[in-house]
């Protein structure tokens, strides 16, 4: 099917899209799997989609999405602006405090139930999220501090986990 043709979520699949699937059924007929064999393209989707957060905190899957989605833009300008928003996003975890990246490891970790920063404080203060260590949680931040963060923080990781465009920093 034409990405013309083929809706997936309420909105037509991309160019990206099809490519994804392509090179992602070919890994699933190389790996032989058989269980994802039989899957819809629109389950595909969803799966690499749910992917993209696990796999972005390994260095490997970092190092080689970056070099071949260099290797697929043909277009200079394409490139540049790729570089250009890699280097906004580096900046800008560069510039996030420990207490916000604490937030945000919180809502990937342990997720976020509400768009309510009351309800959302109160779990992020009293629920442990180390995943190496056992800790008592109790994440020391001010309730003006926590309502200034929380709903920029609630929408980046609802759209990472969508795998949908990023909010602007």
């Amino acid at each position: 099917m034409g990405y013309k043709t083929l809706f997936w979520n309420n909105r037509r699949m991309t160019h990206t899209d099809e490519l994804r699937l392509i090179l992602f059924k070919k890994q699933i007929e190389d790996s032989n799997i058989e269980i994802l064999v039989h899957s819809t393209d629109e389950e595909l989707l969803i799966i690499l989609d749910s992917s993209v957060i696990p796999n972005s905190v390994d260095i490997n899957a970092i190092k080689n999405t970056n070099m071949f989605a260099f290797l697929f833009l043909d277009k200079e300008e394409r490139k540049q602006k790729l570089i250009k928003d890699i280097n906004k996003i580096i900046n800008f975890s560069l510039d996030l405090s420990k207490t916000e990246k604490t937030l945000i490891k919180f809502g990937l970790v342990v997720g976020f139930e509400s768009k309510n920063w009351k309800k959302e404080m109160f779990r992020y203060i009293h629920i442990p999220i180390a995943i190496k260590t056992n800790s008592q949680g109790r994440k020391i931040i001010s309730s003006l501090r926590f309502k200034e963060i929380f709903f920029f923080i609630f929408n980046l990781v609802s759209r990472g986990k969508k795998n949908e465009r990023l909010p602007k920093f």
